[in-house]
């Protein structure tokens, strides 16, 4: 059952139960120029353009359940038609609660260029490209005791590339089982057992397995500040095949074993005061051919230094790595940082303003460096309750 499908059953099924549901809209105008969009060290490419950007969220509250499903769409326009692209997505996240479990179901169906996909994941920004992105993550959880819980979910990630040749589609499989502890009201130590398995499109047909077994610690520290962190040993196992000098297929088979990590930090004074940092190290599907490990921070935040200025920043870097540190020509790390400043001009209508810049740097290439500009007006419309 797809994530749309499966919103559409819960809003048909449960219409008695729910307390609320209600619409949240909001709509951009951006102006844009980037000395660098496709980010390469070779002949940059300049851009001026336009893009409207559309959101709307369904959220439904429930006595003992939620369902949020937003849309999100993003129309560019460039000097350069090479660059305009029409790009859009829905994601569910819904979950049910009885007295002693949960039961929950993720999803995301997305359509994005190559531009901006590829920034994250081979590096290589084609502006011919379109990744569709399919995912679904159903999750359970039971409460053994006051103090106990288990967990098991499973998820699916299917990336499909079209209007282009450059990149490969590749589909992921995998799940969870964990189990937690609670040793306070404020600290709970948990385990769990991660697996994954990945098919990569390629010419090798390469598929990998990967298993971890972490181990963690989560803090509420107070109502303002919380933490968690996760880390362990996993195994990772491929395969590849090869044609030899007889022309005959063979496959060949590697394996390492390493180490995965994930945490995060939320601080948090108000909804407009607040940071965010994020952390990990894993093993995931790539349209470069077979299976990446990426290792990723992510650190965001937001500042109402007066009633009507809101200051923000957002920041990333990505190194992506080959998990059997055989191939070191797919070595590449990535940054990105964008400040950006924000005037309310009425409780529903806002003029912003920020900068990027990007950098990338592939193995055998000289490191490339993006600025980018851009300026808006945002209109966020008031709250609609259609259904109690």
């Amino acid at each position: 059952m797809t994530g749309v499908a499966a919103f559409s059953f819960v809003l048909a099924s449960t219409p008695s139960l729910a307390d609320q549901w209600y619409l949240e809209g909001r709509g951009s105008v951006i102006g844009t120029y980037d000395d660098n969009v496709r980010l390469t060290d070779k002949s940059p490419d300049e851009a001026l353009g336009v893009i409207i950007r559309p959101e709307v969220d369904v959220h439904g509250r429930g006595q003992n359940w939620d369902v949020n499903l937003a849309t999100f769409a993003a129309f560019e326009r460039y000097d350069d038609s090479n660059f305009n692209s029409d790009n859009f997505g829905i994601a569910l996240d819904s979950v049910y609660r009885t007295q002693l479990q949960e039961f929950g179901l993720g999803g995301l169906v997305n359509r994005e260029t190559t531009l901006a996909t590829e920034q994250y994941d081979t590096g290589d920004l084609a502006d011919e490209g379109i990744k569709y992105t399919y995912e679904l993550a159903p999750f359970w959880n039971y409460q053994i005791t006051e103090r106990q819980t288990v967990g098991v979910g499973a998820n699916v990630t299917i990336a499909d590339y079209a209007s282009t040749n450059r990149f490969d589609d590749y589909q992921t499989y995998g799940g969870d089982l964990s189990w937690g502890y609670q040793l306070t009201e404020q600290d709970e130590v948990f385990t769990s057992f991660i697996y994954s398995h990945n098919n990569s499109d390629d010419d090798e047909n390469s598929k990998s397995d990967f298993y971890g077994i972490g181990l963690g610690w989560r803090q509420v520290v107070s109502k303002r500040l919380n933490w968690s962190f996760e880390a362990g040993p996993r195994y990772f196992y491929s395969e590849q095949d090869r044609t030899n000098g007889s022309n005959q297929t063979e496959t060949d088979e590697d394996s390492s074993i390493g180490y995965f990590l994930r945490g995060e930090l939320n601080y948090r004074t108000s909804e407009l005061t607040n940071v965010n940092l994020r952390i990990d190290r894993t093993v995931e599907g790539s349209g470069g051919g077979g299976a990446t490990q990426r290792n990723r921070m992510r650190l965001g935040g937001n500042y109402r230094f007066k009633p009507r200025w809101v200051a923000s920043l957002t920041s990333g870097f990505t190194l992506n790595q080959d998990p059997n540190d055989d191939d070191d020509q797919r070595d590449r790390n990535f940054f990105t940082i964008s400040p950006r400043i924000a005037y309310d001009l009425t409780q529903d209508w806002s003029i912003w303003s920020s900068y990027r810049f990007r950098t990338d740097d592939e193995k055998g290439s000289a490191r490339a460096y993006s600025n980018g500009v851009f300026v808006g007006v945002t209109y966020a419309a008031p709250q609609w309750t259609f259904a109690h």
